[in-house]
Protein backbone atom coordinates (compact mmCIF):
# COMPACT_ATOMS: atom_id res chain seq x y z
CA UNK A 1 0.00 0.00 0.00
CA UNK A 2 2.79 2.18 0.66
CA UNK A 3 4.64 1.67 -2.33
CA UNK A 4 1.42 2.72 -3.95
CA UNK A 5 0.68 5.85 -2.48
CA UNK A 6 4.67 6.63 -2.64
CA UNK A 7 4.57 5.61 -6.60
CA UNK A 8 1.11 8.31 -6.99
CA UNK A 9 2.92 11.13 -4.85
CA UNK A 10 5.76 10.95 -7.53
CA UNK A 11 3.61 10.53 -10.55
CA UNK A 12 1.98 13.75 -9.30
CA UNK A 13 5.29 15.65 -8.96
CA UNK A 14 6.56 14.80 -11.96
CA UNK A 15 2.93 15.96 -13.30
CA UNK A 16 2.97 18.92 -11.91
CA UNK A 17 6.47 19.75 -12.59
CA UNK A 18 5.75 18.99 -16.07
CA UNK A 19 2.74 21.84 -15.95
CA UNK A 20 4.88 24.52 -14.48
CA UNK A 21 7.75 23.73 -17.40
CA UNK A 22 4.68 24.34 -19.93
CA UNK A 23 3.73 26.95 -18.55
CA UNK A 24 7.35 28.57 -18.07
CA UNK A 25 7.86 27.91 -21.73
CA UNK A 26 4.81 29.89 -23.11
CA UNK A 27 5.23 32.33 -21.16
CA UNK A 28 8.73 32.45 -22.08
CA UNK A 29 8.14 32.41 -25.79
CA UNK A 30 5.30 35.12 -25.67
CA UNK A 31 7.59 37.51 -23.91
CA UNK A 32 10.40 37.02 -27.01
CA UNK A 33 7.55 37.40 -29.49
CA UNK A 34 6.40 40.70 -27.64
CA UNK A 35 10.23 41.59 -27.86
CA UNK A 36 10.33 41.25 -31.59
CA UNK A 37 7.26 43.18 -31.96
CA UNK A 38 9.10 45.80 -30.19
CA UNK A 39 12.32 45.41 -32.12
CA UNK A 40 10.76 45.26 -35.60
CA UNK A 41 8.53 48.52 -34.48
CA UNK A 42 11.76 50.79 -33.72
CA UNK A 43 12.79 53.11 -36.02
CA UNK A 44 16.08 52.10 -37.98
CA UNK A 45 19.01 54.39 -37.11
CA UNK A 46 21.37 56.23 -39.63
CA UNK A 47 18.04 57.29 -41.23
CA UNK A 48 17.71 60.53 -42.94
CA UNK A 49 15.61 62.28 -46.06
CA UNK A 50 15.94 63.37 -48.89
CA UNK A 51 13.18 65.27 -50.78
CA UNK A 52 13.86 66.33 -54.61
CA UNK A 53 11.80 69.10 -55.95
CA UNK A 54 12.88 68.00 -59.03
CA UNK A 55 11.11 64.31 -59.01
CA UNK A 56 8.59 65.27 -56.95
CA UNK A 57 9.51 62.78 -54.64
CA UNK A 58 10.24 62.45 -50.61
CA UNK A 59 13.37 59.69 -50.31
CA UNK A 60 13.79 57.34 -47.25
CA UNK A 61 17.74 57.07 -47.38
CA UNK A 62 19.47 54.34 -44.89
CA UNK A 63 22.99 54.75 -44.75
CA UNK A 64 23.19 56.39 -48.36
CA UNK A 65 20.43 53.80 -49.92
CA UNK A 66 17.07 54.79 -50.99
CA UNK A 67 14.65 52.35 -48.72
CA UNK A 68 11.57 54.04 -49.96
CA UNK A 69 9.95 56.72 -52.20
CA UNK A 70 6.86 59.07 -51.56
CA UNK A 71 5.03 61.51 -53.75
CA UNK A 72 4.90 64.96 -52.24
CA UNK A 73 3.24 68.32 -52.64
CA UNK A 74 6.01 71.14 -52.44
CA UNK A 75 5.37 74.77 -50.74
CA UNK A 76 3.52 77.79 -53.21
CA UNK A 77 6.56 80.19 -54.62
CA UNK A 78 5.53 82.81 -51.80
CA UNK A 79 7.36 80.20 -48.96
CA UNK A 80 9.24 78.25 -51.52
CA UNK A 81 11.34 75.12 -50.59
CA UNK A 82 14.58 76.02 -48.69
CA UNK A 83 17.63 74.43 -50.82
CA UNK A 84 20.12 73.01 -48.09
CA UNK A 85 20.67 70.21 -45.58
CA UNK A 86 18.60 71.06 -42.56
CA UNK A 87 17.29 68.60 -39.57
CA UNK A 88 13.85 67.32 -37.96
CA UNK A 89 14.06 69.95 -35.07
CA UNK A 90 10.37 68.74 -33.45
CA UNK A 91 8.41 65.70 -34.00
CA UNK A 92 4.75 66.54 -32.81
CA UNK A 93 1.41 64.72 -33.00
CA UNK A 94 -2.01 66.96 -33.13
CA UNK A 95 -4.87 64.33 -32.67
CA UNK A 96 -3.86 61.80 -35.39
CA UNK A 97 -1.95 63.49 -37.91
CA UNK A 98 1.88 63.32 -37.28
CA UNK A 99 3.84 66.58 -38.29
CA UNK A 100 7.96 67.05 -38.61
CA UNK A 101 9.28 70.71 -38.21
CA UNK A 102 12.48 71.99 -40.15
CA UNK A 103 13.50 75.13 -38.81
CA UNK A 104 15.99 76.95 -41.18
CA UNK A 105 16.75 80.17 -39.21
CA UNK A 106 14.15 82.75 -40.78
CA UNK A 107 10.99 80.38 -40.76
CA UNK A 108 9.74 76.90 -40.06
CA UNK A 109 8.63 74.24 -42.49
CA UNK A 110 6.28 71.10 -41.77
CA UNK A 111 6.31 67.50 -43.30
CA UNK A 112 2.91 66.36 -42.83
CA UNK A 113 0.42 64.28 -43.97
CA UNK A 114 -3.10 65.36 -46.15
CA UNK A 115 -6.36 63.09 -46.45
CA UNK A 116 -6.53 64.02 -50.12
CA UNK A 117 -4.15 61.54 -51.86
CA UNK A 118 -5.82 62.14 -55.36
CA UNK A 119 -4.45 65.71 -55.19
CA UNK A 120 -1.14 65.41 -54.06
CA UNK A 121 0.71 66.59 -57.11
CA UNK A 122 1.52 70.68 -57.77
CA UNK A 123 1.80 73.11 -54.84
CA UNK A 124 0.56 72.74 -51.35
CA UNK A 125 -0.05 75.40 -48.65
CA UNK A 126 2.75 77.87 -47.27
CA UNK A 127 5.46 76.80 -45.49
CA UNK A 128 4.28 72.86 -45.90
CA UNK A 129 5.26 69.63 -47.58
CA UNK A 130 2.07 67.72 -48.09
CA UNK A 131 2.07 63.85 -48.79
CA UNK A 132 -0.56 60.93 -48.27
CA UNK A 133 -1.22 60.32 -44.43
CA UNK A 134 -0.30 56.38 -44.82
CA UNK A 135 2.98 57.39 -46.19
CA UNK A 136 3.40 60.54 -43.33
CA UNK A 137 2.71 57.92 -40.50
CA UNK A 138 5.52 55.52 -41.96
CA UNK A 139 8.10 57.94 -42.08
CA UNK A 140 7.34 59.85 -38.79
CA UNK A 141 8.03 56.00 -37.42
CA UNK A 142 11.43 56.33 -38.51
CA UNK A 143 12.68 59.44 -38.21
CA UNK A 144 13.89 61.03 -34.70
CA UNK A 145 15.25 64.36 -33.25
CA UNK A 146 17.88 65.54 -35.46
CA UNK A 147 17.47 63.36 -38.36
CA UNK A 148 19.06 64.77 -41.60
CA UNK A 149 16.84 66.26 -44.17
CA UNK A 150 18.37 67.62 -47.59
CA UNK A 151 15.99 69.73 -49.61
CA UNK A 152 17.01 69.90 -53.55
CA UNK A 153 15.12 72.18 -55.57
CA UNK A 154 13.68 71.99 -59.35
CA UNK A 155 15.67 74.88 -60.59
CA UNK A 156 16.99 78.49 -60.47
CA UNK A 157 15.38 80.40 -57.68
CA UNK A 158 15.62 83.82 -59.47
CA UNK A 159 13.32 81.86 -61.95
CA UNK A 160 10.43 81.46 -59.82
CA UNK A 161 10.69 85.28 -57.86
CA UNK A 162 7.95 87.23 -55.72
CA UNK A 163 8.09 90.75 -54.84
CA UNK A 164 10.12 90.94 -51.76
CA UNK A 165 9.20 93.66 -49.27
CA UNK A 166 10.72 94.73 -45.61
CA UNK A 167 10.15 92.11 -43.10
CA UNK A 168 9.80 89.32 -45.80
CA UNK A 169 10.96 85.74 -45.18
CA UNK A 170 12.32 83.04 -46.96
CA UNK A 171 14.58 80.78 -49.16
CA UNK A 172 14.23 83.27 -51.73
CA UNK A 173 15.58 86.26 -49.39
CA UNK A 174 18.44 83.97 -48.30
CA UNK A 175 19.63 83.38 -51.60
CA UNK A 176 19.34 87.13 -52.66
CA UNK A 177 21.35 88.23 -49.65
CA UNK A 178 23.77 84.94 -50.57
CA UNK A 179 24.14 86.18 -54.09
CA UNK A 180 24.24 90.11 -52.81
CA UNK A 181 27.03 89.36 -50.32
CA UNK A 182 29.39 87.64 -53.02
CA UNK A 183 28.72 91.06 -55.40
CA UNK A 184 30.13 93.08 -51.90
CA UNK A 185 26.57 94.38 -51.61
CA UNK A 186 25.59 92.82 -48.09
CA UNK A 187 27.18 93.57 -45.32
CA UNK A 188 26.50 90.95 -42.52
CA UNK A 189 25.47 87.22 -42.47
CA UNK A 190 22.58 85.70 -44.72
CA UNK A 191 19.46 85.14 -42.45
CA UNK A 192 16.98 85.23 -45.07
CA UNK A 193 15.27 88.07 -43.87
CA UNK A 194 14.43 91.02 -45.36
CA UNK A 195 15.98 93.64 -43.06
CA UNK A 196 17.57 97.13 -42.79
CA UNK A 197 20.91 95.88 -44.45
CA UNK A 198 18.99 93.88 -47.50
CA UNK A 199 17.26 96.72 -47.82
CA UNK A 200 20.53 99.28 -48.09
CA UNK A 201 22.47 96.65 -50.13
CA UNK A 202 19.50 96.62 -52.89
CA UNK A 203 19.67 100.36 -53.21
CA UNK A 204 23.32 100.06 -53.70
CA UNK A 205 23.10 97.33 -56.74
CA UNK A 206 20.48 99.42 -57.68
CA UNK A 207 22.16 102.66 -58.35
CA UNK A 208 25.12 100.49 -59.66
CA UNK A 209 23.03 98.60 -62.44
CA UNK A 210 20.62 101.98 -63.56
CA UNK A 211 17.76 100.61 -62.15
CA UNK A 212 15.35 102.69 -60.25
CA UNK A 213 16.03 102.93 -56.17
CA UNK A 214 13.05 100.70 -54.30
CA UNK A 215 12.43 99.74 -51.18
CA UNK A 216 11.38 96.17 -52.74
CA UNK A 217 12.92 93.60 -54.81
CA UNK A 218 10.63 93.32 -57.93
CA UNK A 219 11.23 91.32 -61.43
CA UNK A 220 13.75 94.00 -63.10
CA UNK A 221 15.91 93.28 -59.60
CA UNK A 222 15.53 89.50 -60.22
CA UNK A 223 16.54 90.02 -63.86
CA UNK A 224 19.61 92.23 -63.22
CA UNK A 225 20.82 90.05 -60.53
CA UNK A 226 20.84 86.57 -62.53
CA UNK A 227 23.09 88.34 -64.82
CA UNK A 228 25.92 87.93 -62.23
CA UNK A 229 27.54 84.59 -62.23
CA UNK A 230 28.86 83.96 -58.68
CA UNK A 231 30.80 80.71 -57.07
Amino acid sequence: MRRVILLFVIISMCIIVAIAGTFTFLESDSVLKQKKSIEVLKPLKNNSLLIDERTGKLYLINEGKIIKSYAIKACKSASPLPEGNWAVALKHKYNKDNFLLINTGWGMYYIRGMNHPWNIKGYSTSGCISLKDSDMNEIYRNVEYGTEVKIIKTNNIFLKYRILNMGDKGYDVFEIQKKLKKLGFYKGEPNGIFDEKLKNAAHEFQRKNNLKVKDYIEYLFYNSLSRYIVY
